[in-house]
């Protein structure tokens, strides 16, 4: 067993893999799942591996074809059993809309419940990915630069995915690879800057280490450390995890249960709440924030992509919004009946004796009942003269472009009277009737 086929056993003795096991393994023709399947075979007996390649389908067919070749030969040289599975052309982009996220996460999403099905069929209980050295010094400072609370970075094993390559960089990949006279793929999009990882990888990471000698075992040391203590934090709330509790459409922790943890435990009860509904996107901290810092009997209501939260009386809860709820399907929609504190498409709210403010400037006066939602097509609003206006037409001359999606509309209820498009939150005109400014 060679040096570097002993680390990976390394990895593997870390993720607590048997040798008894059927072995998943994700390959996709890159140098880092070549080398963890070569070195796979060096380990295990080769029956009990199955290895599966998907095709996203968001790349040139060319790349994605070439890929899936690449996979192939080196299954059949290396005599072990693979699937491959192609996307729906347009189905990443489709996720991403509806999950209001970008492709790389829809298609972990998608990808991850492939090997999940996968592993379900072939009865694998440890499924190995090819994460390196290098992904987890991108992914901390991704993390840092996002400002995630989860400091520990990428785990050896979570559930049945198991990562044996964490402590191995890519050039010693590469060179195990050249010694073994074995070619990899490259995907294309690694040179894309438009995503974040790449920025990191082909900007920051190259200029920590021209300035900052040893930057890179400092911050896999604090990551360390910071595992260690969410790992504490984590057995000291497992007893509160115990007390969620399920509705008919979401999960709950009584008020009382929530109230008395301590801040770091609140946090984690909201990503609790969250995991329940297999949201991996990422929420909102400056909204969790709100929650976590709840005072005794204080009341709060959020929204984000598809899911509400609330703190009342009784509970702090997440849901699924329901048609009721959201009668718009690619907007926001919030129904104000009393005074509160709440938050719409990521923006502050609250409402207190007859005013709504937006990131506490008083901005419209209005009776409650009223709605908050995203501009329709068929909106049209009065201006002085008793004209009537294009609520679109509006946003289009202001140039809001991108933010048309975001800019809310007020209407007051039931008369269902358009008396506001709030610009002003992302740096446009506000557009409000004179009887209801504030």
């Amino acid at each position: 067993m060679d040096d570097f086929v002993f680390r990976v056993k390394k990895g593997v003795d870390f993720c607590k893999i048997k040798s008894d096991e059927i072995i998943g393994v994700a390959v996709s023709g890159g140098a880092d799942s070549s080398a963890l399947l070569v070195a796979l075979t060096d380990i295990f007996e080769k029956s009990k591996i199955r290895v599966i390649t998907i095709d996203h389908n968001i790349r040139p067919s060319n790349e994605s074809s070439a890929d899936a070749s690449a996979v192939e030969d080196l299954c059949k040289k290396l005599g072990v059993s693979l699937k491959k599975i192609e996307f729906e052309k347009g189905l990443v982009k489709k996720i991403a809309k509806n999950r209001d996220s970008g492709t790389e996460e829809a298609a972990r999403v998608l990808r991850y419940k492939a090997f999940l099905d996968f592993s379900k069929e072939n009865k694998i209980t440890s499924f190995c990915t090819a994460h390196t050295k290098n992904d987890q010094l991108e992914t901390l400072l991704m993390l840092f630069l996002q400002g995630s609370s989860e400091g520990g970075g990428i785990p050896f094993r979570r559930g049945i995915f198991c990562r044996p390559l964490l402590e191995i960089s890519r050039n010693e990949i590469e060179d195990f690879l050249k010694m073994r006279n074995i070619s990899w793929q490259t995907d294309s999009t690694n040179e894309n800057t438009a995503f974040l990882r790449n920025r990191i990888r082909k900007n920051l990471i190259p200029f920590l280490d021209e300035h900052f000698f040893g930057w890179q075992n400092a911050v896999l040391s604090g990551a360390e450390k910071s595992a260690w203590k969410s790992e504490a934090i984590l057995e000291k709330a497992k007893s509160a995890m115990d007390k969620i509790e399920k509705s008919e459409n979401g999960v709950f922790v009584k008020r009382q249960t929530f109230d008395s943890l301590e801040k770091a435990l609140r946090l984690k009860m909201l990503h609790a709440l969250l995991d329940s509904f297999d949201f991996s996107a990422r929420f909102p901290h400056k909204i969790l924030k709100h929650f976590v810092l709840l005072e005794k009997n204080e009341k709060k209501i959020a929204e984000f992509s598809d899911f509400l939260i609330e703190a009342n009386d009784s509970f702090v809860g997440i849901s699924k919004k329901s048609k009721k709820t959201s009668e718009i399907e690619s907007g926001f929609f919030a129904f104000i009946e009393k005074e509160s504190d709440f938050f719409v498409n990521e923006t502050h709210f609250f409402y207190q004796n007859g005013f709504l403010f937006a990131e506490n400037r008083p901005l419209v006066k209005i009776n409650a009942p009223f709605v908050i939602r995203s501009v329709e097509n068929s909106d049209f609003l009065k201006d002085k003269d008793e004209k009537l206006r294009s609520a679109q037409k509006i946003l289009s001359n202001w140039k809001v472009g991108s933010k048309k999606s975001k800019i809310p509309l007020v209407q007051a209820f039931p008369s269902q009277k358009i008396v506001a498009l709030l610009g002003s939150l992302f740096g446009f005109p506000d557009w409000i009737l004179d009887e209801f400014k504030a």
